[in-house]
């Protein structure tokens, strides 16, 4: 894969940590993203608009999302 995206934003809901039958970990929790840019003519931040993203991750990735991110935590993610 040659394409890398970054988010950052806050974790809007508590993750959902599961183990299948098979034995695979499965954590998702829901990420807001909102855009901030600075009005020079006002001298003051403006929030733009929020987007929405579901995220999933598998694996030893979903032990450490589990156990290190909870809800209200402001996080980056590539």
């Amino acid at each position: 894969m040659t394409d890398t995206i970054t988010l950052r934003g806050l974790v809007a809901t508590t993750p959902r940590h599961i183990v299948t039958s098979d034995g695979l970990p499965i954590t998702s929790f829901r990420l807001a993203s909102t855009t901030r840019r600075f009005d020079r003519t006002e001298n003051r931040w403006i929030d733009g608009d929020t987007n929405w993203y579901t995220i999933t991750a598998f694996r030893q990735l979903a032990v450490n999302a589990a156990q290190s991110i909870s809800k209200g935590q402001r996080i980056i993610l590539t």
